[in-house]
């Protein structure tokens, strides 16, 4: 059947080829009966092409180009690389015309070592509207420096949004500099929550560049973000470094992080429990206070000792409204809480001198 189908396909080119007119009844019907070849019959089409001129050939290419599939793409592919000009012209003309080869299958493609990148990154920028974000960048970060940058340039005509939970990289394995800041701009641009963690992942960067671009860009973010992503590194930075990170810190803190400062405020830096401290005595409240202290009796005597030396020089009378909630046994000294007389019902909470 299949050499019968090769010789009806081939006489019903001929008769195409002859056709003068291509836009009468008999040019349709035989343009027709090809497309509906063509699924299987890809090749003899495009070897056809070359023996043909317009407007002939422009009908098969746009033929072939609508009907084309992903198992078409090696055929095509390996065109590109065709001894004669005419072939690889006219598989340039396929690809840069279909929108049926998905774009999965040209990144997969791109990791190959038989292909031309800049070929394949310059057809997937003909799909450039439909392609996903997180795509661009897995794939980008796994190329060559100018590959790389040619590819992440097509984050900026893409109209599909980024998943962030499908966007998984490791600054640490990406080499190229310059699409670290790239992906880092990119990323300040986006109004959404989680960014910022992928952001700060560039904290830790040995590039004091990289580090510095992720705190501006976490700087320059437009949404509220929790700002304990930030208390992994703040040992490490330095100078503005470290400054613009306690800014950002401050800006974002809330009551909700306080708990979470208390593993940071038990190290052996003054200058970063001191800072934690002030934010402890900012934000603390009714709500976090009980929160907050039973977590900071899991440290260890010397940490929790630590902490709360800081704390006491910004906690030394801090009046906790406690309205119908009692609490203050259980908690080994140095903390302690006592009623204070008035009118309404508050306690006085005390931080007292280890011993």
């Amino acid at each position: 059947m299949a050499v019968l189908g090769s010789i009806l396909l081939n006489r019903t080119l001929k008769q195409f080829l002859d056709c003068q007119d291509l836009e009468s009844g008999k040019g349709v019907e035989l343009t027709e009966k090809i497309r509906d070849s063509a699924g299987d019959s890809m090749g003899v089409i495009l070897k056809s092409i070359s023996s043909t001129d317009d407007p002939h050939g422009e009908i098969l290419i746009d033929i072939c180009a609508q009907e084309a599939k992903d198992e078409l793409l090696d055929e095509l592919l390996g065109s590109l690389d065709d001894d004669t000009t005419l072939t690889r012209d006219i598989a340039r003309q396929v690809l840069t015309k279909s929108s049926n080869i998905s774009s999965t299958r040209l990144f997969k493609r791109l990791h190959e070592t038989d292909v031309s990148k800049a070929q394949i990154i310059e057809f997937l920028e003909l799909q450039n509207r439909l392609l996903k974000p997180e795509e661009i960048i897995s794939n980008a970060i796994k190329l060559d420096q100018d590959h790389a940058g040619q590819l992440f340039k097509l984050i900026e005509g893409t109209e599909i949004a980024i998943n962030l939970s499908a966007l998984s990289f490791q600054p640490v394995k990406i080499t190229n500099a310059d699409l670290k800041i790239g992906l880092l701009r990119y990323l300040s641009n986006l109004e959404l929550e989680k960014v910022a963690v992928h952001i700060g992942k560039f904290l830790a960067d040995k590039n004091k560049i990289i580090a510095m671009e992720a705190l501006k860009s976490l700087n320059g973010l437009k949404v509220e973000f929790d700002g304990s992503i930030l208390l992994p590194y703040l040992e490490t930075l330095v100078d503005e470094e470290r400054k613009m990170a306690l800014e950002i810190l401050n800006r974002q803190a809330n009551p909700e992080l306080v708990v979470r400062l208390v593993p940071w405020m038990t190290g052996k830096h003054e200058w970063l429990r001191e800072a934690l401290a002030k934010l402890v005595a900012k934000h603390v409240n009714q709500a976090n206070l009980e929160e907050f202290l039973q977590r900071l009796d899991q440290e260890d005597w010397e940490g929790k000792d630590l902490a709360v030396k800081s704390l006491q020089k910004f906690l030394q009378v801090c009046l906790i409204n406690m309205l119908s909630h009692e609490f203050g046994q259980g908690f080994p000294q140095p903390l302690m809480f006592s009623n204070h007389p008035g009118n309404e019902p508050y306690y006085e909470f005390r931080i007292g001198l280890s011993v």
